[in-house]
Parts: structure tokens; sequence; C-alpha cells
């Protein structure tokens, strides 16, 4: 179909309904994109042209302006998209919020816009690696909405074609949290019930949702009006718990985020707390970064979600019992600001010249002089900043 099927009238009518339903700019001379994307609505609903098709919006067709929302959105994902903000959530944000709330043991998540569930599973397989043994004694849900009645049906039976688990997904990852379905594969049990589903349009956002610990609205806000951001940014800062943190695509920034949020940013991750929150994530934005080598990790490998087999290289500070405490002060504090015992039991990882690392053990024995394995995450830490210097 040819882009004279579509009038000047009737694209600014379509322009104008995106806009005012869901916020959704549609640029001047994006006409093509807009006939190539509501072909298949046309065979679907039984319509001759895209003129019949206005002719029927216009008249309030209810299902069919669904479908056509539907159809004008984009649905590009795949499993841990961009390596390194994902390296960046299982090193330091997600082990710093799993502190924050270790007292509880609850942890509200979001993602705000899921597509097809590869976003909101990736985060509840990390969060499966990190929590590992204690994984059973937290309440986790991650919330997953969006816009698309079909993209939140497939979210909520998280079925996946091999194509979809191969793309940033490890065959090892895969066959653990994954189990055949045919020539499809379904996530288990498990992480889906730590994932609940619904429709949500986010510049008008259903009521009695929140407060969440961490909201990931990433590659979205690209697509929407400059006011329809402003407006979506300042809902999601109401709805971040006290040490709650944001997360947007590398290429959104800052610009239209309301001033009560503070702007992170670290190897690839752009992560927005409230004002006045603390929490070692925003000390650690101005450290030093350490010096490079030629074997670092490739941005373009997927992040190899690690298990508590994997050992951790010890520095010589711990192998020799005394361990530094310094700078690492928010990373064990409890939601009260005392010293939280749980802090050794969670598991994190690290990369040092480029190959990846594991941490996870209990706590500490009294008596036994073994560094438990946050004191091992917190001297390997130190030793990684003093080579830096």
């Amino acid at each position: 179909m040819s882009i004279d099927n579509l009038n000047t009238a009737d694209y600014n009518f379509l322009r104008e309904m995106l806009d005012r339903e869901v916020g959704i700019l549609l640029e001047d001379g994006k006409e093509y994109l807009a006939v190539t994307r509501l072909e298949p609505i046309l065979r679907q609903h039984d319509l001759p042209d895209l003129s019949v098709l206005v002719e029927r919006l216009r008249k309030h067709d209810r299902e069919l302006k669904s479908d056509v929302i539907d159809a004008m959105t984009v649905n590009e994902t795949l499993f841990f998209r961009d390596p390194n903000v994902w390296r960046s959530l299982r090193e330091t944000l997600l082990p710093e919020l799993i502190e924050a709330n270790s007292a509880k043991r609850t942890m509200r998540m979001w993602s705000a816009a899921c597509s097809s569930g590869q976003e909101p599973y990736s985060l509840a397989i990390v969060l499966a690696e990190l929590l590992g043994k204690e994984d059973a004694s937290w309440d986790v849900k991650i919330s997953a909405s969006d816009l698309s009645r079909e993209m939140v049906a497939r979210t909520k039976a998280g079925v996946f074609s091999n194509y979809e688990v191969s793309r940033g997904m490890e065959a090892e990852t895969r066959d653990r949290y994954f189990r055949p379905l045919g020539d499809k594969w379904q996530v288990n049990d498990r992480l889906r019930s730590r994932v609940d589903t619904r429709q949500a349009n986010l510049s008008s956002l259903p009521p009695a949702l929140g407060p969440f610990d961490l909201i990931m609205l990433r590659n979205v806000l690209i697509y929407f009006s400059a006011e329809t951001r402003e407006d979506v940014l300042r809902q999601m800062a109401k709805l971040l718990t006290p040490t709650g943190c944001l997360l947007l695509g590398a290429s959104e920034g800052a610009v239209g985020v309301p001033s009560v949020l503070t702007p992170v940013r670290m190897n690839g991750l752009v992560a927005f707390k409230l004002n006045g929150a603390e929490g070692s994530i925003i000390s650690s934005a101005s450290r030093k970064p350490r010096a490079t080598g030629s074997s670092s990790t490739s941005s373009d490998r997927p992040p190899r979600v690690r298990r508590s087999t994997d050992p951790l290289p010890q520095p010589d500070s711990v192998k020799s019992g005394t361990a530094r405490r310094s700078g690492d002060e928010s990373f064990l504090k409890d939601s009260k600001g005392s010293s939280s015992p749980s802090a050794s039991r969670v598991r994190s990882t690290r990369s040092t010249a480029g190959a990846s690392v594991g941490a996870s053990g209990p706590t500490q024995s009294p008596g036994t002089g073994e560094p438990s394995a946050l004191e091992r995450l917190r001297a390997l830490r130190d030793e990684r900043e003093r080579r830096g210097r």
C-alpha cells in the first residue's frame, strides 16, 4: 500500500488520537510508518483502505482504536537488553536495594513498558540469583505493564520462541529458569508467580500503584511529546520508595526529569533517586573510575548470571583477615539505619580485568575467622579502587 492512500487530514487525525490517548508523538513525514503498521489492521477488520479505518475511528470504534494503538507502538525487546545496564544492576544497584529492604524482606518493582515480557523476567532471574538460598524467604513482586493487550497476555504466559530465548541469554540460564513447551520455552512457575501483569497507559496511570523500590522505564519516553514526558516522570517520582530508583534508557537523559529526582550515571545506567536519599549508588558515581585494560569485558557480550557455586577470588586483605570496611556503610545499612546481619547473605558479582566473578555464602559464623561473602566483596572493591588510582 502506498502512502498516497493516507491523506493529510486522516494522518493528522491519527497523530492527534495517538497523542491524546497515549501520549505518543507521531512526527511529520511518518506517513509511511503509519501505512506499514496499519496494513495488518485493515486485513484483520476486513477494511478496504485507510480512509474507511479512520472513518470508523471517528465514530469511536473502541476495539479498532485499541488495535490501532497496539499496532502503532514499538514492541522491540530482548532478554538482558543493554548488557552494561544489567551488569550495573546485578553488581551495584540491586544488591544495594536488597540491603535497604533486608529487614522486611519485601521488594516491589515495576517494568513500566514490559512489551512481551523479556525485561521483567530478566529482572526476576537476576534477583533470584542474587538472593540465592534466601530467595524463598523474600516477598518479591514485579509489576509488568504495557499499553498493548497482546503484549500483556504474552508476558503473563511467559512463553518464548527459540529465537527469543537465544537473544541476550545463555543456554545455561535458559535451562535453569525455563522449561520446554513444544517448540517454545516457558518461564518456570516460581518466576512467573513473581510477575503481575496489567494493561496500563503511562499517560493516565491507574490508581493504587506503588510504591516501588525500582521502576524500569527504558526506551519509552523518546516516543512521547515533551509535555507527556514531564507528566509521566512526575508521576513516577511519586511512586518511588525513599530508597527507590527510576531507570530510563541510556539515550533518554535527564530532560524533563522533575527537580525532586537526582540523576546518577554509571556504566550505561541512567538512574534517578529522590533528593536526599542516601546510598553508595550516588557516592559511587563520583568515585574516580578505575583504569581499564585491553582485557575488559565487551559491552556486546550478554552478562552471565552467576550461580552460588562460582568462586570469588579473595584479595590479600581478605586472606589475612584484615578486610577494610571504610566507604561501604550504606551498603550495610538496613531501612532503619542499623547494620544488617543479612548483608553477608546477599550475593553479587564483580568483574576484574574483564573476568566475571561471583560471590555467595552464609553469614560468618562467630569465632570461625572466615570472611563472609559481603566482606570479601567489599575487600575486592577496595583493592580494585586502589589499583585504579
